[in-house]
């Protein structure tokens, strides 16, 4: 399955079957195998971490703050499984605990332990944020958690724009360009925990260009559907939260990126009211501003 640019094959679990050939990206095995002996010997461990209501420690042999290519590290997801990293085979392998199921597998390997390995070995960067293709380039959807930003892909996923990410997004900077990495072919329009979701088959797997950023705020269902552009601090508020990792050691990583991100990328605040029956209001209000602001001569792919 392609994920973050890297085709992760999970060996020992039944194939999501879409008809892609995945040879042209670097290859990430996820096999069961036993590693017991790794957590015993782990010199750092986190406190339990509430991640998607369930209670989640991290180990490692080095600091976490110094973790780089090639270090090993593991992740427990306390009655459900234990994830380890050999930074020197770049070999995912698990322990199943007596509440495993392959779909959990999928979800704890894909949505937190590979975005986490690739911002720990820095990578990528990783945001908090729907995005979508428009036209050939990215846009991307920012919001508090359950905000909104799911059900506005989704919205777009059904009016034939594919999906990059409903959640999680990899950056990549090049030339002073942002560039969106997708994250995996799932959106989920209703979250519910430990589930990534619906399987989406229009998928982009390239990295696209980001042209613009909308930071979703809820207005009453009878509100006006607003566009405005964000300047100076008020662009850094609305979108310097949006990290995708928030552990204490990666605060000033963030914090810089995050700041730079928001300096050079147009930001809009738009206004969503609380009625999914005015979503279409609020799709035209976005494509009718992409193709004022950003018409396709402009484009990138």
């Amino acid at each position: 399955m392609i994920s973050f640019g890297y085709n992760v094959h999970f060996a020992d679990e039944p194939q999501i079957d879409d008809g892609r050939s995945d040879t042209s990206f670097p290859l990430i095995p996820v096999i069961h195998a036993s590693n017991t002996s790794f957590t015993e010997r782990a010199i750092y461990t986190t406190p339990p971490i509430n991640l998607a209501e369930q209670e989640v420690r991290f180990f490692s042999l080095v600091a976490f703050n110094a973790i780089k290519s090639g270090d090993s590290w593991a992740m427990e997801v306390t009655g459900r499984l234990r994830l380890f990293w050999d930074g020197k085979k770049r070999l995912i392998t698990y322990e199943k605990s007596a509440g495993y199921t392959p779909e959990y597998l999928r979800y704890w390997v894909l949505h937190t332990f590979l975005p986490l390995l690739l911002q720990l070995e820095s990578r990528y960067h990783l945001i908090h944020a729907g995005c979508v293709d428009i036209d050939g380039s990215a846009v991307l959807f920012c919001a508090p958690s359950y905000g909104g930003k799911s059900t506005l892909v989704d919205y777009f996923l059904q009016r034939s724009h594919p999906l990059i990410c409903d959640d999680s997004l990899g950056v990549e900077v090049e030339d002073d360009n942002y560039y969106a990495i997708s994250s995996y072919p799932f959106h989920r329009p209703y979250r519910q925990p430990e589930s990534l979701g619906e399987y989406c088959y229009d998928f982009v797997t390239h990295k696209e260009k980001i042209k613009a950023v909308y930071s979703l705020t809820e207005v009453p269902a009878d509100a006006d559907v607003r566009i405005r552009k964000l300047k100076g601090i008020e662009k850094f508020r609305r979108f310097g939260t949006n990290a995708f990792v928030k552990f204490r050691f990666l605060e000033r990583t963030n914090f810089e990126f995050l700041s730079k991100m928001a300096h050079s990328l147009d930001i809009y605040s738009i206004a969503v009211p609380r009625d999914t029956g005015r979503l279409p209001e609020v799709y035209k209000a976005i494509m009718a501003h992409q193709k004022r602001y950003y018409p396709a001569h402009r484009r990138e792919a």
